[in-house]
């Protein structure tokens, strides 16, 4: 991260899938089966908004390694977006995805 960013503040998106470890929502159609994802969108704004980070990776990391220790997930990818990054070229946006596996 350039200072300038840190002192301007930037903005994220973040975009999470996840693969549960049990299929039961899939069979039951019952919410109290389901992955609660509101709780998962709460835990990662906490963490993207909380102790600041230079790297986008370090950020996706973080988020993944978190969730996946806190809800019932198989895997997890959590993809990263910059739109706004510091780079000297036309494009849309940066982005970095890390996927891990219990």
């Amino acid at each position: 991260m350039l200072p300038e960013e840190r002192t301007q503040g930037q903005e994220f998106l973040i975009d999470i899938s996840i693969e549960p470890t049990s299929d039961r929502a899939c069979v039951t159609d019952d919410l109290a089966d389901a992955v609660d994802y509101g709780a998962i969108t709460e835990a990662a704004i906490a963490i993207a908004s909380g102790d600041p980070v230079d790297l986008i990776e370090h950020l996706a990391d973080r988020i993944a390694t978190d969730l996946l220790g806190r809800f019932p997930l198989r895997q997890i990818t959590v993809t990263v977006h910059k739109p706004h990054a510091p780079i000297d070229a036309t494009f849309g946006d940066v982005a970095v995805t890390v996927r891990l596996t219990a």
